[in-house]
């Protein structure tokens, strides 16, 4: 579920022949994106001006490393627009990415330390990670998410995201096989976007290159 919430997928209106797909993450934003210029897209959506999203975003086929530059544009763009991002969800290796830079010379902004406490004789606790970032438009907490693609840095405004539930999780048993009891999960759900743009994207990014200015 979480894969699909933080993926790249259309919604399909459900009908009797065909089962209803909510869309993913990548596919509602259209407003403050920023992808590689070579082959992305932004999604589209099935109304002129409103509507689902019906087709997902176009990863571009070349990638570019992430730049603290595009975090704070991002920021501004969607503080101009309203809204006032809070958490930066990335994949797990950009996170890396990002307090390795945040700790660099050229960043000037962290400095690793260690703090050995008031008994000298316990463990020292190092301070290794960047967790909160800054910038002239607000605060986001820099968040690690496994299920992410590690392509996608997402500057959210958590006020206006909701996983919306039209039938809650049923845990229902089904025919047991030998000594195997079975069970699945049954749940209608959908992520609703009550205002993309008071969020932002940074997409096409190179998880394999350090993070620059």
């Amino acid at each position: 579920m979480e894969t699909i919430l933080c993926g790249n997928q259309a919604a399909v209106a459900g009908s009797s022949s065909v089962a209803p797909k909510t869309a993913s993450l990548a596919a509602w934003f259209r407003t403050n994106t920023d992808r590689d210029a070579t082959t992305g897209a932004d999604p589209t959506l099935s109304g002129t001006n409103d509507g689902y999203p019906n087709a997902a975003a176009t990863d571009s086929s070349a990638v570019r490393a992430l730049t603290e530059a595009k975090i704070h544009e991002g920021m501004a763009a969607a503080y101009a627009e309203g809204g006032k991002p809070n958490v930066l969800m990335v994949g797990t290796t950009v996170k890396s990415r990002i307090s390795n830079y945040m700790f660099s010379s050229s960043a000037r902004i962290a400095t690793p330390y260690q703090d050995l406490g008031a008994n000298r004789r316990s463990g020292a606790t190092v301070l290794g990670a960047v967790d909160v970032f800054v910038g002239d438009y607000g605060i986001l907490d820099i968040l690690p998410n496994r299920f992410s693609r590690e392509r996608d840095v997402w500057g959210l405004d958590t006020r206006y995201w909701e996983v919306s539930f039209i039938d809650k999780m049923l845990l229902e048993t089904i025919a047991q096989t030998g000594d195997a009891q079975k069970r699945h999960l049954i749940s209608d759900y959908a992520l609703c976007s009550h205002s993309e743009d008071a969020s932002f994207v940074i997409a096409d990014i190179d998880s394999t290159a350090a993070m620059t200015a």
